[in-house]
């Protein structure tokens, strides 16, 4: 008896909601036309099938995230094997960068007089450009060589 008087206030209050449907139905349609009113059912009825769609392709996409399983043991073997191989290659590139660059090698300037290799060096191209005559020469290229490098360093920026 008690589950028969709930079903009966639920149906009474369901009445209730679909007579005050009705009700703003009407309202809402008596300055419409006709076709107004269809186009706003067909409206409606199209929200309600993109909502069954999105509703079931929502369903579908779970149901396959749920057959879809990741053993944890697996994914830990795969990280550490990439781990190692990142750790090679590291070092593989390391290898080949020592190769690249050699450790310097020390001059044999006398220690008395470091750098007077260098000195000597300079003093002995400035005495041959200036017997060459070649001087403004050479500074001219080397002039146009800093322009070039100024240029290519602010195009690469």
């Amino acid at each position: 008896a008690l589950h028969a008087l709930r079903r009966k206030r639920w149906y009474e209050k369901h009445q209730r909601y679909v007579d005050h449907a009705v009700k703003a139905t009407r309202s809402a349609s008596k300055n419409k036309e006709m076709t107004e009113v269809s186009n706003m059912i067909k409206g409606i009825k199209l929200e309600d099938d993109m909502t069954e769609a999105s509703g079931n392709l929502y369903k579908s996409a779970s149901q396959e995230l749920e057959q879809v399983e990741f053993v944890e043991d697996e994914l830990l073997a795969e990280l550490e094997r990439l781990k190692k191989a990142l750790d090679e290659s590291l070092l593989e590139a390391s290898r080949k960068e020592d190769k690249v660059h050699p450790s310097p090698v020390t001059s044999s300037a006398s220690p008395s007089r470091p750098g007077a290799m260098e000195e000597d060096e300079v003093e002995n191209e400035v005495e041959d450009g200036a017997q060459d005559g070649t001087e403004d020469e050479d500074e001219d290229d080397d002039e146009e060589d800093l322009e070039y490098l100024r240029r290519w360093a602010s195009e690469s920026l």
